[in-house]
């Protein structure tokens, strides 16, 4: 099994991704025309994009259930040192959400404001949401980044 998922689960993980784009989008497709007769007040309690948010926060889940699985499977099948660099990886994730959490009041201005405040967000839930949403720009920026910088260290080679 272990063997299968390690040839073959990037291809299943994009795969599925792709098929529940698609299905999203189909479904968001065939009611846009009503949805957007709707008044502003009924656009907000549609649910119209509800699939495509469930499945999102599912295959985020999926993915950290797999992701700590395999982990641990590598720690037990092999020597601990082997395992150090993922662990401080791992490590280096939590740290930042920590910090981002930690250095974030929750307080927000102007129109973002009004729609917490309008969507009943407490300041914990404020701060764990904006220091998640930093976490994954700051990753999304560093695999831009090492892409560049791989991509013209392979110009010179």
């Amino acid at each position: 099994m272990y063997e299968f998922i390690a040839k073959k689960g990037q291809l299943i993980a994009f795969l599925l991704g792709v098929l529940l784009t698609v299905v999203f989008l189909v479904i968001a497709y065939s009611g846009i025309e009503d949805f957007n007769m709707l008044s502003t007040e009924e656009q907000k309690q549609s649910n119209l994009f509800n699939f495509g948010l469930k499945s999102a926060i599912i295959l985020g889940e999926l993915c950290i259930l797999v992701w700590f699985g395999f982990a641990l499977y590598q720690m037990i099948t092999h020597h601990i040192q082997y395992s150090i660099k993922g662990l401080i990886m791992a490590a280096v994730l939590v740290l930042l959400f920590v910090v981002l959490y930690s250095t974030n009041s929750g307080l927000h201005e102007g129109s973002l404001a009004a729609e917490i405040e309008q969507a009943e967000v407490s300041v914990g839930q404020s701060k764990l949401i904006s220091a998640a949403l930093l976490t994954t720009l700051v990753l999304a920026g560093l695999a831009i980044a090492s892409f560049v910088v791989f991509e013209v260290r392979n110009i010179f080679k």
